[in-house]
């Protein structure tokens, strides 16, 4: 009788047991029924469809259930806010903005995997100013670079930007491309990076970094020395190349074209081989100081509805993959179909170490971060409204100063 008590309540045990194990499963997988998140990528990488996939194989391998809804609007935050979005990449330069309008949830260190292998810039850059809450997760890093050619030693030696400008020279040709081997190639076409330059230039010229640079309150206050230096390297080159918005500066520069060109290490995509090989770059100062030395980022962020929707833990675990170094090399590594990789500019030490493997130009992009101690760009609150104030002013006032022949 003993022994067949015992045995009807092992039996019992057993199938309770299995019975809670079953009802937690499932109520796990319930829980994953019919849940989402808005999602915005940044839109400016050269191939954002690889993003997208490698994204899209990571996730659902962990939450199949939960499904990622891409918005194709998003501008990065240039000409929208991510009102409708629960994870979103961003540029840091709208960081304040996004922080004062309660878009963006504070994480903690704890939030954020593999903390220590960020560049300290990144997180010193979207870091609270008086306690460790961190306003997202830097994903890219970016910054305005000079590429010329190995052989050019007299721009290797210029390091300030009348060195630069003078060795380049005023230009003296009125075409859409520079003849082979003269002038510089650079996009002044965009209001905002004009916008971008001005404020990247005052930070320069007076030799002190801020998360909120000064803007003038109206336009008739306008610094003039940033517009200057700026319009000094807009002579180097025709204003019909300078207002072109289509051209493909790199590829020309591949051909030939141009002494130099300014552009973003994901530029060097666009060049063959060759000329990846034959290739030099350096941080591009808007001063003869060029002692403030700033970088782009691009942050994944969280919107802070995710909380009453009951969709934080999940948020947190998608800023993180899209921030990861898995991810990142993925996502930019070279393809069969795509057989170059994107060159984009990693945040974390291990992505620099494990991209450098296949691509060695990475070791020389790791030592300019290193050799220059940049700071993260951003714009202050109230950036947006600024720049689409002032933006077009500032644009006119670089281009009337230009004095080359047309």
């Amino acid at each position: 009788m003993r022994i067949l008590l015992k045995t009807v309540l092992i039996s019992l045990s057993f199938i309770f047991f299995v019975g809670c194990a079953t009802n937690n499963i499932s109520s796990t997988m319930k829980a994953q029924q019919g849940l989402s998140l808005e999602v915005g990528l940044y839109p400016y990488v050269p191939r954002l469809e690889q993003f997208k996939e490698t994204i899209q194989k990571q996730w659902y391998a962990k939450y199949p259930k939960v499904k990622l809804i891409f918005n194709t609007d998003w501008s990065g935050g240039y000409s929208n806010e991510p009102t409708n979005l629960d994870v979103f990449v961003f540029d840091a330069a709208y960081l304040d903005d996004y922080m004062q309008k309660d878009y963006l949830l504070p994480l903690e260190k704890k939030d954020i995997d593999d903390f220590s292998d960020l560049l300290p810039y990144a997180t010193q850059g979207v870091k609270a100013d008086n306690a460790d809450v961190y306003f997202g997760i830097p994903q890219i890093g970016c910054g305005t670079l000079l590429f010329y050619r190995k052989n050019d030693l007299e721009l290797k030696k210029a390091n300030t930007l009348t060195d630069i400008t003078n060795t380049l020279g005023q230009c003296t040709y009125d075409t859409l491309i520079p003849p082979k081997g003269t002038g510089l190639m650079m996009d002044f076409s965009s209001g905002t990076t004009n916008g971008d330059f001005y404020l990247e230039a005052t930070q320069d010229i007076y030799g002190k970094y801020t998360t909120n640079p000064p803007k003038a309150p109206r336009k008739d206050l306008l610094d003039p020395w940033p517009i200057n230096n700026i319009a000094q390297l807009l002579e180097t080159t025709s204003v019909k190349h300078a207002l072109d918005k289509d051209v493909n500066r790199a590829e020309k520069f591949a051909q030939g074209y141009g002494r130099a060109y300014v552009g973003y290490s994901e530029s060097m995509s666009s060049l063959d081989q060759k000329t990846r090989d034959e290739i030099e770059f350096k941080y591009l100062p808007f001063s003869d100081n060029n002692n403030v030395h700033l970088f782009y980022s691009d942050i994944a962020g969280i919107n802070p509805r995710v909380v009453s929707s009951n969709m934080k833990e999940y948020a947190i675990e998608l800023v993180n993959l899209l921030t990861s170094s898995e991810t990142f090399v993925e996502a930019t590594k070279a393809t069969t179909k795509d057989p170059v990789a994107q060159y984009l500019l990693p945040v974390r030490f291990s992505t620099f170490k494990e991209l450098s493997k296949d691509y060695p130009l990475y070791t020389k992009l790791f030592q300019l971060v290193k050799d220059n101690d940049p700071k993260l760009f951003r714009l202050g609150v109230g950036a947006n409204q600024w720049l689409s104030d002032n933006k077009n002013v500032i644009t006119n006032q670089i281009f009337n100063q230009n004095q080359c022949v047309q």
